[in-house]
């Protein structure tokens, strides 16, 4: 028997793309272990990002603990900084 779809809403979505950012994997690998369609995860993320680079009020400071960083590990690191300006890392 198929299971049944449950249609997520946007605050699942963004718990969902905070978890990916937060899990050090790639957004396909979360997808298949969550059992997310990739195209549908894309879409989500660009539409909440939409919504919160038109809600800035301006600067804000963040803080980014890694924890340990394995040497042996490929490490992407993908950070929006709003204005269409995009800082990535990639170690590995």
């Amino acid at each position: 028997m198929a299971s049944k779809r449950v249609r997520l809403g946007r605050e699942d979505w963004r718990a969902l793309i905070a978890r990916q950012a937060m899990s050090g994997v790639s957004v396909a690998a979360f997808c298949a272990r969550e059992r997310l369609g990739v195209a549908s995860f894309y879409q989500w993320r660009s539409r909440l990002s939409g919504e919160a680079k038109r809600s800035d009020s301006g600067p804000r400071e963040a803080f980014f603990d890694l924890g340990t960083v394995r040497d042996s590990n490929r490490l992407e690191l993908r950070i929006d900084l709003g204005g269409g300006l995009v800082l990535q890392l990639v170690r590995g």
